[in-house]
């Protein structure tokens, strides 16, 4: 309303009637290098995005490339960036849906339709969807709300649900797919007979089940899971599976789950192994009252959840496996012959970020120049430093201060 000059059209009890919403207002702070004005404050899960209005092929670098900043602060896990133009893209692999992330508090917020990302232990009435969709989490109980955890799974962040999360409007727009496919990374002690997540009203009913994956019985070891899948015909396909794979979804590091439907197949993948597959014909069953749920009534813990209505190509799901794994610290239970067992997937563009390894470690990060060149510098001081990086004539050169 303020935005666009349509003030007079909001009613008399509107409450930004009289002032626009203060939303990012503390997204600025007067600690500066020099001099006066106001620097952004990334340290309070604010984040900024650059728009190039279409020319991002302007910012690729080609054969000649600088940048200059001014930086204060460090961050806080190794392949972070300070500035990059090579983001993980799952839209550009196939119809993202929607994307939940829970590695940092701005991808939620404590009450909904504010900014208010929640602190370590605070629980969320709202999870944001990455994916630009509008196809955010909802609890689906207020009594019953999902924390966020800073140091939760695997010692990093995560959502653990004490009931469902409902993905918004996924009753209707998540319907009667012909391809589904949806990588999830979590941690639970299963319930016998329990839906982890899926689209159904019950999950030991085919005639009620779009499609769903589930604990059957959770004291075998490994414990039998279960997906299962309706067709538009009315028939049902499902696998049962007490692979040794499983047992990393009890463990305390948690597991990735790659599920798929569509193309004549069905197949489900734990930690980059593929622990069944099968033939299928035909698109999912309708389910139009049905959203699409993770969780259930007994603790799960979320870290991140991406569903595609495709099936993505063989390449982009090991990608997608490579980049979950080394974001969660689950490489380790990746098979030794997967693509990015040995380090995380390279997406091309560039970064100026902290190294892998070493605390200190400052990368200038140019896919296809060479990658990664990293020193050791000292500005993880908590002091402003001038930084600046230059590619060009066959050199990579780093300059602070």
């Amino acid at each position: 309303g303020h935005k666009w000059g349509l003030v007079a059209n909001l009613p008399s009890n509107h409450p930004y009637k009289s002032n626009s919403p203060s939303v990012g207002t503390n997204s600025f702070s007067t600690d500066v290098a020099s001099g006066s004005g106001q620097s952004l404050d990334l340290s309070n899960g604010t984040f900024a995005t650059v728009s190039t209005g279409g020319t991002e092929d302007v910012f690729d670098g080609d054969s000649n490339f600088s940048v200059s900043m001014w930086v204060k602060g460090w961050p806080a896990d190794a392949n972070q960036s300070l500035l990059s133009k090579n983001d993980f893209d799952p839209n550009i692999m196939g119809n993202l849906m929607s994307w939940l992330d829970a590695s940092d508090p701005k991808h939620m917020a404590k009450v909904e339709g504010t900014v208010s990302p929640p602190a370590g232990d605070e629980s969320i009435s709202l999870w944001l969807d990455k994916s630009g969709k509008g196809y955010h989490g909802i609890p689906n109980s207020s009594a019953s709300l999902p924390i966020w955890k800073s140091t939760g799974l695997n010692g990093k962040p995560t959502v653990s649900t004490g009931n469902y999360i409902e993905i918004k409007n996924s009753a209707i727009d998540f319907d009667a797919w012909d391809k589904l496919h949806v990588f999830v990374v979590m941690e639970s002690f299963f319930k016998d007979w329990t839906q982890i997540l899926g689209k159904t009203t019950n999950p030991s009913s085919a005639a009620n089940t779009a499609w769903h994956f589930a604990c059957r019985v959770s004291w075998n070891n490994p414990q039998k899971l279960f997906f299962m899948v309706t067709n538009s015909s009315g028939t049902n396909y499902w696998q049962e599976n007490q692979h040794a794979e499983n047992n990393s979804f009890q463990s305390a590091t948690g597991g990735l789950l790659n599920l798929s439907y569509g193309s004549g197949s069905m197949t489900r993948r734990v930690d980059g192994t593929q622990t069944d597959t099968r033939s299928v014909t035909g698109a999912i069953k309708s389910l139009p009252n049905t959203s699409v749920k993770i969780g259930k009534d007994f603790s799960i813990n979320f870290s991140e959840f991406l569903i595609f209505n495709d099936k993505l190509s063989s390449a982009d799901e090991l990608k997608v496996e490579g980049y979950l794994a080394h974001k969660w610290g689950l490489q380790g239970g990746l098979p030794s012959g997967h693509a990015h067992k040995s380090s995380s997937p390279n997406y091309g563009g560039w970064a100026i970020e902290r190294g892998p390894s070493g605390n200190d470690d400052l990368t200038l990060n140019l896919a296809g120049a060479g990658d990664k060149f990293a020193k050791p510098v000292p500005m993880n001081d908590d002091s402003w430093h001038h930084l600046t990086t230059t590619f060009g004539g066959g050199n990579k050169k780093i300059y602070v201060d």
